[in-house]
């Protein structure tokens, strides 16, 4: 495995490699033009971290089970031993949130829904609306 596939697959950026390689990024992105088969590595690679992250993301946000091991004293008479310690992991809800604001943005992403019944607002606050509709339109325009 080569420096740049190990760096990749660690999560590093073009800019990331290519600082560590002491080259600048625009010579990572020649390479990809100059060596379809290396820009195309490259993008496996990417993908590879990519999904250890999204695989460590979904479990946190649905929790889950691991084991941890611990040194056991027996009181000094027959010395120590280990023993396998169940640890749970609860759901993490800021996970579950950002998990579905991404994967179903349709359903989840926070919605700012303002209902306005133009029909009885009384005239004035109609006409001081417009205006500053109007003037938002024009400073639009000059810049």
């Amino acid at each position: 495995m080569g420096v740049c596939e190990k760096l990749y697959k660690k999560g590093y950026t073009d800019k990331q490699v290519a600082e560590i390689l002491d080259v600048k990024e625009q010579t990572i992105n020649n390479w990809k033009i100059a060596h379809p088969i290396f820009f195309e590595s490259l993008k496996d690679w990417k993908l590879e971290a990519d999904r250890k992250v999204e695989e460590a993301l979904y479990q946190r946000a649905c929790g889950y089970e691991s084991y941890d091991y611990k040194v056991v004293s027996d009181g000094g008479n027959m010395g120590s031993h280990v023993e396998e310690v169940k640890k749970h992991v609860p759901a993490d809800p800021t996970s579950m949130i950002f998990w579905l604001k991404n994967r179903q943005p349709d359903q989840w992403r926070e919605k700012n829904h303002v209902e306005f019944d133009y029909k009885n607002a009384p005239t004035e606050l109609l006409k001081d609306l417009a205006k500053r509709a109007i003037d938002e339109l024009e400073n639009e325009n000059k810049n």
